[in-house]
């Protein structure tokens, strides 16, 4: 069975939701996570073992995910959705 990346933007508290989600999803694997804030995205590699990043373009372009969670605050989620899914990547997003 072939297994799909997937990669969190934001990893604030809802975060933690997705990646319980991707970990517990046969046929996915969470590869990386981006945070501006440069200590969650080192808790985020320390605690789960992916690769993390806090510049999220750079991420998508280095680790190439199938599947990108955003989490971001509102403001920024249409950005990162618009650029992940320009890249061929799905993309799950936070409300609103």
């Amino acid at each position: 069975m072939m297994s799909l990346k997937a990669a969190v933007i934001g990893l604030g508290n809802i975060s933690g939701a997705h990646i319980k989600g991707w970990q517990g999803t046969d046929g996915v694997e969470l590869i990386a996570g981006a945070d501006v804030r440069q200590e969650a995205a080192d808790r985020a590699k320390e605690a789960h073992g992916i690769a993390s990043y806090t510049d999220w373009r750079q991420m998508l372009d280095e680790q190439r995910p199938d599947i990108v969670s955003i989490c971001t605050p509102p403001a920024f989620h249409r950005e990162a959705a618009v650029e992940a899914l320009e890249r061929g990547m799905h993309v799950m997003c936070e409300k609103p």
